[in-house]
């Protein structure tokens, strides 16, 4: 398996993932990284879910909807 501080910081979200798929998560987030992007867990728990296929196109930009709203209000606070 791949090694990361994303998987060492949450292994879960990473379990069923094959290893082809930790690889391209890790690497997407790491090249994020790389351009000043700080991950949180539901960053990283979206990135997984979608490796796994868990949404259709329409949930999947919902769900990016809803992380950039919860973002704005938890900004305010």
């Amino acid at each position: 398996m791949t090694e990361s501080r994303w998987i060492g910081r949450w292994p879960e979200l990473f379990s069923g993932l094959t290893d082809r798929q930790v690889r391209g998560v890790v690497q997407a987030i790491d090249n994020n990284v790389l351009e000043g992007w700080d991950p949180q867990r539901d960053d990283i728990e979206f990135l997984t879910r979608s490796a796994r296929g868990e949404f259709t196109e329409n949930e999947e930009v919902a769900e990016v909807l809803a992380l950039i709203a919860h973002r704005r209000v938890r900004g305010s606070d």
